[in-house]
């Protein structure tokens, strides 16, 4: 598809510099590139399906040997092709596919030479079509960033930001007569070595002088920027029935590696939600398997049916609503592999209608991850509750739990999660003055309909061994019956994720908080007083800490 991509190139004024190497067949020793000879070609080149069954006039034959130059000039072990229609972009912005670029040996050993020990960071790069093939043959180039005078000096322009790297990455042309239709732009996701010398961090300014929330970096050496991320989507399952958890596992090298950012590659039009765990053991051996735990299996395929995790299951990422993105604060990440207790990483995805006969599904999570340890390791506490929702009634379910360990954990996301019922989530820190009165800090407050994503916490004040984590999720039901917590759309859940990390320590062990919710447990008899009753079921108007992560 990469070669598909470069035919692209023949229309640009400038590509005799963009296509490097230069296909042999088209360089001639007395006029040197034969750039007419090579827009003919091009222009006319059949789909490659038609190629191979009908190789038999000259015309042919130049066609087969400029694809046969194209497909070998790549290493193809340096690719890893995923087909995709779910990354979380808007509709007319959807890939069709997804590269995962992996580097040699080589590469990698140069690489970890420059980067000793200094921490790297994730950031998209916007280019035209044109320079693609260029980048994965001589990596990026600082002549692609800018065609005019660079405002903060010669080098590589990246960003935070996907949807605003994708402003300089126009649609172009490709190989018309090939599957891919007459369109097409590219989104690299780099990993670029955190040293000063060579990046430097900018701001983009709006015309009243205020800052914007994207965060530019320049990065002046190329050989600090690279692209590195890892795929872990579902292998073209059909769900099969309505409201179908399966989950996909993958084993973790043996060696340490932290995850520092989450991409999700799916939408709430195909996926209900979707969650990472990471496991000491998955549930099965199996490519993958039915784990609708909370829920007996309807289905007549020959699934296996297990758990995500079959020992020491922790979550480390989860999705709903067309959440976007997310990146861990400077020198935060989730250990896996060696020194930790993940081998495995297992992702679970809840499909709430069954697909089509012969249709497929790879919706999943692009991690970003390093081998370069960091200091701040992450961790999630899960607060979460059982019970009922009365009919016609406005009920609160609520969870609370002592931090046991002796440990410091310093908060900075926070996630909600209900199905269509819930109103307000809200998550406080609770701590009793030598008063005897209970002092509730807000940790995060949100409408649990909006993008499911992790959010930045409301106060990032360090929580000890003695404070309370406490959750409400506010109900609100017009329903005939009773509504119990369950996995599928017709049942109900109350979930409030914590996200923190610790400082030269290891995350939490205890790593869930439940109650037995509504009617048997409220925060009331819970050993709890000063409750926040009103502000805990309330929504600010707008709050300048509602803004994504």
């Amino acid at each position: 598809m990469s070669n598909e991509q470069n035919s692209y190139t023949v229309k640009s004024d400038r590509f005799e510099s963009r296509v490097n190497p230069f296909p042999p067949e088209f360089i001639e020793e007395s006029n040197g590139k034969a750039v007419e000879a090579l827009r003919k070609v091009m222009g006319k080149l059949p789909p490659l399906h038609y190629l191979c069954r009908n190789i038999k006039y000259k015309e042919q034959l130049n066609h087969a040997d400029l694809l046969d130059w194209l497909f070998n000039e790549i290493d193809p072990k340096a690719l890893e092709l995923t087909e995709t229609s779910h990354l979380n972009l808007p509709e007319d912005q959807q890939p069709q596919l997804v590269f995962g670029i992996k580097a040699s040996a080589v590469a990698d050993k140069a690489w970890n030479r420059r980067k000793k020990h200094r921490s790297s960071v994730h950031a998209f790069y916007g280019t035209h079509l044109e320079n693609l093939y260029s980048i994965l043959k001589n990596g990026l180039n600082p002549d692609f960033s800018t065609a005019t005078a660079p405002l903060y000096g010669d080098g590589i322009y990246v960003t935070n930001q996907m949807d605003e790297s994708l402003l300089f990455s126009p649609f172009s042309e490709v190989w018309k007569m090939s599957i891919l239709g007459e369109k097409l732009r590219v989104l690299v996701l780099c990993e670029i070595i955190d040293d000063p010398s060579k990046v430097k961090r900018l701001r983009k300014q709006r015309a009243n002088g205020n800052q914007t929330k994207y965060q530019y970096m320049l990065v002046k050496d190329k050989a600090y920027v690279r692209v590195k991320k890892y795929p872990l989507l579902m292998p073209n399952v059909n769900p099969d029935r309505d409201e179908l958890y399966l989950c996909t596992p993958v084993k973790v090298a043996p060696k340490s590696f932290y995850l520092v950012g989450f991409a999700p590659n799916a939408t709430m039009n195909t996926v209900h939600h979707m969650i990472l765990f990471g496991c000491s053991a998955p549930g099965t051996s199996e490519p993958y398997w039915d784990c609708g735990e909370m829920s007996v299996s309807q289905s007549n395929s020959n699934l296996k049916r297990a758990i995500p995790c079959a020992d020491g299951s922790h979550v480390l990422y989860a999705w709903a609503r067309d959440a976007k993105t997310l990146e861990l604060p400077e020198d935060v990440g989730f250990q896996v592999g060696k020194g930790s207790e993940i081998s495995y990483l297992v992702l679970q995805v809840h499909y709430s209608k069954k697909f089509p006969e012969g249709t497929t599904d790879d919706s999943g999570i692009f991690l970003m991850y390093t081998e370069e340890p960091r200091s701040k390791l992450a961790g999630v506490m899960l607060l979460g509750t059982g019970g009922v929702i009365p009919g016609h009634s406005r009920t609160n379910m609520e969870v609370s739990c002592e931090i046991s360990e002796d440990k410091t954990i310093y908060p900075f996301a926070y996630r909600t999660h209900t199905h269509s019922l819930g109103k307000v989530v809200s998550g406080y820190r609770v701590r009793r003055n030598k008063y005897g009165d209970d002092e509730w800090t807000l940790l995060g407050k949100r409408d649990p309909l909006t993008p499911q994503m992790f959010y930045p916490v409301m106060n990032r004040k360090p929580i000890y061994r003695g404070d309370v984590l406490a959750a409400r999720c506010t109900m609100e039901s017009y329903r005939d019956r009773d509504t119990y917590v369950g996995p599928t759309n017709e049942d109900e859940m109350c979930n409030f994720y914590l996200m923190y990390y610790v400082e030269n320590d290891t995350p939490l062990k205890n790593k869930l908080c439940i109650t037995q919710g509504p009617p048997s447990y409220y925060w009331s008899n819970g050993d709890l007083n000063n409750i926040p009753d009103i502000e805990a079921s309330v929504l600010y108007e707008k709050s300048p800490h509602h803004n994504h992560s």
